[in-house]
Order: structure tokens, then sequence, then C-alpha cells
């Protein structure tokens, strides 16, 4: 079975999950299917005509390249993942938790540019039940 609070696979039948202690009333069922969470990844436009593009990379495996404008939506099991966003140049990163409490995370990406060089940033996470 999977624990309601942090999706990991519990022994059926606990009482308590193993991994973050969340107690199981005596009404609740856990769930019985690991479900998944999108990721939809967004990268707004701040100048026209920005030609490098970003590399997202998900517990170090790249899944797609963003450029100016575009969405790109990623299935992920439940858990903690690992995002970067690379630009080749400068990168940036975050530790996501993934619970059974969301069905989708929104990322909205922006290129933040310093004296040399541009830096990849989220600008804001919200997450949608």
């Amino acid at each position: 079975m999977i624990c309601r609070n942090c999706g990991k696979e519990i022994q059926e039948g606990s009482k308590f999950c193993t991994f973050c202690g969340y107690k199981f009333e005596e009404d609740q069922v856990a769930q019985p299917n690991i479900q998944n969470v999108k990721l939809i990844f967004t990268r707004k436009s701040k100048i026209v005509g920005m030609a490098m593009s970003m590399n997202i990379s998900i517990d170090k495996n790249k899944v797609a390249v963003l450029k100016n404008g575009q969405t790109q939506e990623i299935e992920v099991s439940l858990g903690q993942h690992e995002i970067i966003i690379d630009t080749g140049v400068d990168f940036t990163k975050e530790v996501i938790d993934c619970t059974s409490e969301y069905s989708k995370i929104y990322f909205d990406i922006v290129m933040k540019f310093g004296l040399v060089t541009g830096k990849p940033s989220i600008e804001a996470i919200r997450k949608e039940k």
C-alpha cells in the first residue's frame, strides 16, 4: 500500500508509515495505486529574441529543452525530485516534494541577466490539487 502523506510504499495493513511517521486512522485506507504528479515548466519571455535555450533535468536525467515562451509538461512519480535548469553557462537547482496532495506543479522560469552572463531562475512555483 502507499502512504497518503509521503507517497512511499509501505507494508499492507500498516498503522504508521515507516518513512514519515504518518498515522493511519482505522477508517482510512491508503491509496491503492501509485499516482504521478505533472510538472509543468513555462519559460516566460522577458527579452524578445532571446535565443539561449534552457535544459531541464529531473534527477540528473535531461527531460526537456525550453526556448522563449515554451511550455513543457513532464510526469513524475511521487517522492522527492531534484530539478536542474541549465543553460550550458549557468544553472539553478530546486528540490521538490511531489505528494499525492497535488496533481500538478507549475514552474515559471525566467532568465536573469547580470553583467556578463544570464542565469536561469525559477520565478514562481504553484501547486494545484
